[in-house]
């Protein structure tokens, strides 16, 4: 029963006349109905927020919660597990979690397949690890990073064995470089190089082999030819000298050609 009906109730039972005790009797009944049903109103009321019964509300029971999205608004800068975190302008960032010495994004097609895409705390250092099967540990798949023009149907990708490209180029604008100087004998920086046919460890004996020279105290290289750090070959400067030593050699023969002719 209401409260408008109890006092409803109370107005009514006041025009009945009645005795002194009487009227102390039903005052006193209408005060316990009174509180019986304010009662009820505050547990029913704490129900509404309380365990077991917000579930009307929100969807949520012991073993989740469902809200939907367009229900949630948060401003502000906003982080999840100290890992990942949204400022107030929308970008997104992945740190690491005390503990740990990466972050990383893992993708997954929801079913067997992932791929994972980790900075580690090397400066500057992003790592995308195997694309496999997580239903068999043993299926694993060279890891690729592929950038595709669909208009023209190119694609690049660039895989822990070797980059494919329809078209490698590097800058070589005037306006990119400094500290000119022309170039010396092409023919004395390569001629003593010696050129070996060979395989990479992580190849199988008996694959094609490559041509080139190795970089190795044991071995002839030129150090005018190889990266910053020694540990790759510079190929536009080796292209480059390649040419120069050309031209060297064309000119000797067109020397030749003239003693000959005389």
């Amino acid at each position: 029963m209401s409260l408008t009906n109890q006092e409803n109730r109370i107005k009514q039972d006041t025009t009945y006349p009645r005795t002194a005790e009487d009227a102390i009797l039903r005052s006193t009944k209408n005060i316990k109905i009174v509180e019986d049903e304010v009662t009820g109103l505050t547990v029913e009321v704490s129900k509404k927020v309380g365990y077991g019964e917000i579930i009307s509300s929100i969807n949520a029971s012991p073993e989740q919660i469902a809200i939907q999205s367009s229900k949630i608004k948060l401003e502000g800068y906003t982080t999840i597990n100290g890992g990942f975190s949204v400022d107030e302008n929308g970008n997104a960032y992945i740190s690491q979690v005390t503990g740990r010495d990466d972050a990383s994004i893992e993708i997954s097609d929801g079913a067997d397949l992932t791929a994972s895409l980790q900075a580690n705390m090397y400066p500057g250092v992003i790592e995308l690890y195997n694309y496999h099967d997580i239903s068999d540990s043993a299926a694993v798949v060279e890891p690729q990073l592929r950038l595709f023009w669909d208009a023209v149907g190119d694609t690049t990708t660039i895989g822990a064995s070797g980059c494919y490209s329809p078209i490698f180029q590097q800058t070589s604008e005037a306006s990119k470089k400094k500290n000119f100087e022309k170039a010396g004998s092409a023919l004395d920086i390569i001629k003593d190089i010696d050129i070996y046919k060979y395989n990479l460890k992580s190849e199988a004996d008996g694959s094609k082999k490559h041509y080139g020279f190795v970089i190795g105290d044991k071995y002839k290289y030129s150090k005018e030819l190889t990266g910053q750090d020694n540990k790759g070959v510079d190929l536009y400067s080796f292209i480059s000298v390649c040419c120069k030593a050309i031209q060297e050699q064309q000119k000797e023969i067109e020397e030749l050609k003239k003693k000959v002719s005389k």
